[in-house]
């Protein structure tokens, strides 16, 4: 039981009429829908947060139960510059190996200046943020800025979309831009 029933019905229990409690505006259903969506804000507010732990942490056992079995990741920014995504990563077990890549090319897999913002139906959350992360095999500084949008169903992430800017990366890595 959430809290906000919980005060509802402490309300019904002492012969308040909600109407007087609310304000004529507001009925018991609209409390009620409100409460559901910020409990929706919040869960899935936290779960972003948790995913950036796990990377951060380096701990796949953190992201894993976070992700839906069809969740699918998008990086749309290509270093050719065409419309086509730059890479997809469909399902599950290819979003945690993607993931289990960037741990283990990169020694350092940091995140600064993190901005989370939640829509308002709560079933999407934006993080943008810098990355602070050490290339493993150089040791090279790898720095770019990200903007991560989750959106979320059934209280798991079913989509990740990672847009950062493709040519520090392209300039790591040696790929070609343009």
């Amino acid at each position: 039981m959430k809290f906000s029933h919980l005060a509802l019905l402490a309300v019904l229990a002492m012969s308040v009429s909600p109407a007087a409690v609310l304000g004529q505006d507001q009925d018991v259903n609209e409390l009620i829908q409100e409460t559901e969506m910020s409990v929706t804000h919040t869960e899935n507010l936290e779960m972003a947060k948790a995913f950036f732990t796990g990377l951060e942490q380096r701990d796949l056992s953190i992201v894993e139960p976070l992700l839906a079995p069809h969740v699918l990741e998008v990086i749309p920014l290509s270093n050719t510059g065409a419309p086509e995504p730059w890479r997809t990563f469909d399902g599950k077990q290819a979003v945690l190996d993607y993931l289990g890549e960037i741990i283990k090319n990169f020694s350092r897999t940091v995140l600064v200046d993190k901005q989370f913002t939640v829509s308002h139906d709560g079933s999407v959350v934006f993080l943008e943020a810098k990355g602070d992360l050490t290339h493993a095999a150089t040791g090279k500084s790898y720095n770019n800025v990200y903007v991560f949008k989750f959106t979320f169903a059934g209280g798991q992430i079913v989509h990740i979309s990672e847009y950062g800017n493709p040519v520090p990366y392209a300039k790591l890595a040696g790929a070609p831009l343009g």
